[in-house]
């Protein structure tokens, strides 16, 4: 059957511009969508569920959790106690305030507590610079507070993340992902860089490692590139 532009709800007519006849709702377990159909009611709801799962497939839908998700974050909130963690953290959570953008890595530690390298913090300063954030966007919550990670300041870490609740985790480096312990799938086995993944409803992004920003000054610019597009998937 012929389709009557004329009858095509106003959402459709660009996909029918671009050619498109048949929308699939394989997803939805309801056979095919015809927009010869469209002039029905019920084919604009159509068009935006099918619309709605196939931004879900690709990561681009809602920037929240799913509702299971929603309950396990509560669960996990919940059981956290940063009053029974050692005496160091819980000074350096008092101090933390919540941000929708939290940055991290293995040395993170030793930089807050003016112990660390001038030139590793000059770069992270740089690069926030470069991304023109707002005022309070930014928190920082270390992985641990020494040289080295062990498992009890992995817990500790992750209550806090949990507590601080960031739209947005920036791990700087392969190995921040290894020590958060989130069981996250950021291509770790090859240690590549620019990746991101949404998990337990937060946005993680993988970037380089310090020294190889800090050696090659284009690659820290496609750090900040890739970033600032995947903060433009988050309302921050």
């Amino acid at each position: 059957m012929a389709v009557n532009p004329l009858s095509l709800a106003e959402s459709l007519r660009p996909w029918r511009a671009a050619g498109v006849t048949h929308f699939l709702r394989d997803i939805l377990g309801e056979g095919v969508a015809d927009i010869a159909a469209s002039s029905e009611p019920s084919s604009t709801a159509v068009w935006r569920q099918t619309r709605k799962a196939q931004l879900g497939a690709m990561g681009l839908g809602s920037s929240g959790p799913a509702p299971e998700d929603k309950a396990d974050l509560t669960k996990e909130r919940t059981k956290q106690r940063h009053d029974t963690w050692p005496e160091a953290w819980q000074e350096l959570f008092a101090r933390t305030k919540p941000a929708p953008i939290l940055w991290t890595y293995p040395e993170l530690g030793l930089d807050l507590g003016g112990q660390g390298c001038t030139l590793r913090s000059a770069c992270l300063r740089e690069l926030i610079g470069k991304l023109q954030l707002s005022k309070g966007s930014s928190t920082f919550w270390p992985l641990c507070l020494g040289a080295e990670e062990n498992g009890a300041e992995a817990g500790i870490f992750k209550g806090g993340l949990f507590l601080l609740e960031p739209k947005v985790v920036v791990l700087i480096g392969p190995r921040s992902a290894s020590f958060a312990g989130l069981d996250l799938d950021l291509g770790l086995d090859l240690h590549t860089p620019f990746t991101q993944q949404i998990a337990r409803g937060m946005l993680f992004v993988l970037l380089p490692e310090f020294p190889a920003m800090l050696e090659n000054a284009a690659l820290a610019d496609k750090a900040c590139v890739f970033l600032r597009s995947a903060l433009a998937r988050i309302s921050v």
